[in-house]
């Protein structure tokens, strides 16, 4: 079945897995305890930036940003430490997205000129050294880096453009070029949010549809490309929108140990934080683990499209041990992290900006993370917290035994709410045996640790 007859099948399909063979996310660095290091992020300074910022990376020891103001375009590089800026070029394009090499530290600016979709190639000095006229327009541009050096433009279908998908060879940054017919082109009448290539001796594309809440994956062969499967969200309100979609995959320093393709999502209803990984075995894509989340209000369409614009932003460090999950219309920040011995998300706190982020960006290690603002034209630094975490260890001790044994706890934060009292209540009832959670909660834990589970 090809992905425009599930347009009109409306059909969800949940593939859930909570025991993924190792590899299937990249290997958190642990505590003497065996947890995660999950220290929660906190509030340190903020600098006003002399333009409105519009997106914003973070590599090893310098951020960078693009933005606009008074009809002047431009990047900037920023201190992470302290916020100065150190570097600025004027752009001759309108930027709209950007990113960054794990290698030689380049940058890719997409953007338009003239109602051209152009291709900025710049090194770390900012110095621009190629520039690359698109063969065809992409809207709303999303640049994703595969490791075999290969970038790929995602595009919005619009009123005005066709979507789809412009892949750029960029392994000699100064001869760019683009390649023609690797990706399919039945998804020009749908467009693409996001785009990212696994690389391998069967190269895998995985496409964030626009129409369509739905992530997939195509095998890329010498006959052309196969769709494999997808993880579909909320189909079945037939209100389609668009998912808000962080790939761990391509990011300096994240590759050791990480053997699948692994994807951070937010559905459109913005009530839930995923894990999907992709099995090359099975060639699906797997449901890992999930953990509910505050939700935003619902979002608006896209200009000139049919498609919702995702609310939620996600920024996460390389073992995902920081996640942080906000949204375009919120000041609040919930931060998580992946227990991958358990392999489920837990709360570890959340933060007030002062105003809403247009974008964050978290540093590989975790321990600093920065936010802008168009609004204010302000840049913020988040910095690690000594391990203070949200709730009890206790609590949290409590919460993952019950989540093991398979009853929802909802958020592991370590904070017995409603939610974790009524697992208890139907633990107690469908094994005969009393949790005094209330008056001897350590004793509780003994008797959860030695009751055993499948």
């Amino acid at each position: 079945m090809t992905l425009l007859s599930r347009r009109n099948a409306a059909i969800v399909c949940f593939v859930i897995s909570l025991t993924i063979a190792n590899g299937s996310a990249a290997q958190t660095e642990r505590a003497p305890d065996g947890q995660p290091h999950a220290g929660a992020l906190v509030a340190g300074s903020t600098q006003t930036l002399p333009l409105a910022p519009t997106d914003i990376v973070f590599r090893k020891n310098a951020a960078y940003v693009i933005g606009s103001a008074d009809g002047t375009h431009q990047i900037l590089q920023v201190d992470p430490e302290t916020l100065d800026i150190v570097g600025a070029r004027d752009l001759p394009i309108v930027p709209q997205d950007l990113a960054i090499g794990s290698g030689d530290g380049s940058l890719y600016v997409a953007g338009t000129a003239g109602g051209a979709s152009e291709l900025l190639i710049l090194d770390p000095a900012l110095e621009i050294v190629a520039r690359l006229s698109l063969k065809r327009p992409i809207a709303r541009p999303v640049l994703s880096l595969s490791r075999g050096n290969l970038l790929l433009i995602a595009g919005m279908e619009t009123d005005d453009t066709e979507g789809g998908i412009a892949v750029v060879d960029v392994s000699t940054p100064s001869e760019a070029t683009e390649i023609e017919g690797m990706i399919p082109g039945d998804y020009d009448s749908l467009g693409v949010t996001g785009a990212w290539l696994q690389d391998g001796a069967e190269p895998i594309a995985f496409l964030n549809t626009g129409l369509l809440p739905t992530l997939v994956a195509f095998g890329i062969g010498p006959k052309g490309a196969l769709e494999f499967g997808d993880v579909s969200f909320d189909a079945r309100r037939n209100q389609p929108q668009s998912l808000s979609t962080l790939a761990i995959m391509a990011k300096d320093g994240c590759e050791s140990g990480l053997d699948k393709a692994s994807f951070l999502i937010v559905p459109p209803k913005n009530d839930a934080l995923f894990l999907v990984s992709f099995d090359p075995v099975f060639r699906s894509l797997d449901i890992v683990t999930s953990t509910p989340t505050a939700p935003d209000e619902p979002s608006r369409k896209y200009g000139g499209t049919n498609a919702q614009t995702p609310t939620a932003l996600l920024a996460s460090s390389c073992n995902q041990g920081v996640i942080w999950l906000g949204y375009r219309h919120s000041s609040q920040i919930e931060q998580f992290t992946l227990n991958t011995e358990l392999m489920l998300f837990e709360k570890i706190g959340t933060l007030e900006l002062e105003t809403p982020p247009s974008a964050l960006a978290i540093s590989d290690s975790g321990h600093t993370a920065l936010a802008i603002s168009t609004e204010t034209a302000t840049i913020a630094r988040f910095q690690s917290d000594n391990g203070n975490i949200l709730g009890t260890e206790m609590g949290r001790s409590l919460q993952r035994l019950l989540a093991q044994r398979g009853y929802s706890v909802g958020a592991i934060d370590g904070q017995i709410g409603t939610r974790t009292l009524g697992a208890v209540q139907r633990f107690e009832a469908e094994n005969d045996v009393r949790l005094d959670v209330g008056r001897d909660l350590e004793g509780a834990i003994q008797k959860l640790e030695n009751i055993p589970f499948e």
